[in-house]
Formats: C-alpha cells, structure tokens, sequence
C-alpha cells in the first residue's frame, strides 16, 4: 500500500512525509465530515426547538456570543503549542458534541418535544456551539497542518 502511496509523491519522498500526509488527510477528513454534518443541522435543529423567526436574531448574536472564544483562541495560540490548541478544541468539540446529541433526544429538551420556543435555551446553545465549529477547528486543523509542514514538504 505504501509503495502504491509513493509513485502519488515526489520522488525521493520520505516515509515519514507520507505518513504524516496520510495521517493529516484522514484528520481532515473527519474535521470537514464532521462539519458538514453540523452545518446541516445547525439551522434546522434551531427552527425546531427555537423558531423560524428567531434565526435572523441567532446569525446576529452568534458574533457577540463568539467573541468570548475568540479572546481563548487567542491566550491559547499565545500560550501553548499549535497541536495542544487543535487537541483542546477536538476534545472541547468532541465531549460537547456527545452531550449535544444526547440531549436532542431527550423528550423535554431535545427534539421530541415539539414545541418551538424562544425560550428553549438548549437551541440557542447549540447554534452558538456549532457556529464556532468553523472558526476553531477548521482553522485551528490549518494552522495545525501548516505548523508540521515546510513548504519544501508541500511541493
């Protein structure tokens, strides 16, 4: 399999360089799996615990909400190494997200209850929660990648 990977890259190439692009290609796989599903349901989880009405004022209070995070984006790019950013909000998105898809199955606060709210804090919080997918993971997972790749390594 790895000889078939070879003939795809310069010749010359490492195998350490193709196992690290193997490796970052199957992260970002799941990165951008991951967020294609929250994308999708973002908008419709929030029309049918919130309301229609209320997506216009969630787009406009998602940049007040985010900015809290930005400033912890920002310490931690400040503080610590780009791997230990990108782990951090895999496993901050990874525990938030299980939690999130327990709770949308539960009968009063999830999805099974059908009566759309204002009220119902739980789908404010997730469309908030995967508003910020795109910002931090995406963009952490880039810097990630450009971080452990010299551009000799991306000819």
């Amino acid at each position: 399999m790895l000889q078939i990977l070879e003939g795809l890259f310069r010749p010359g190439a490492k195998k350490e360089e193709i196992l690290k692009f193997i490796y970052l290609t199957a992260v970002f796989m799941l990165v951008i799996g991951a967020y294609t599903i929250a994308k999708e349901l973002k908008d419709s989880v929030f029309v049918s615990l919130v309301g229609a009405p209320y997506l216009p004022t969630a787009k406009f209070l998602v940049v007040f909400v985010l900015i809290p995070a930005a400033l912890l984006y920002a310490l931690l790019v400040d503080s610590v190494k780009r791997y230990q950013v990108f782990s951090f909000y895999c496993f901050l998105y990874g525990i938030l997200t299980l939690i999130m898809a327990f709770l949308l199955g539960h009968p009063t606060i999830g999805l099974l209850n059908t009566d759309a709210s204002p009220y119902r804090i739980f789908g404010w919080l997730f469309y908030f929660f995967f508003e910020g997918f795109s910002p931090y993971v995406v963009g952490v997972f880039w810097a990630f990648a450009n971080s452990v790749s010299s551009p000799q390594d991306a000819k």
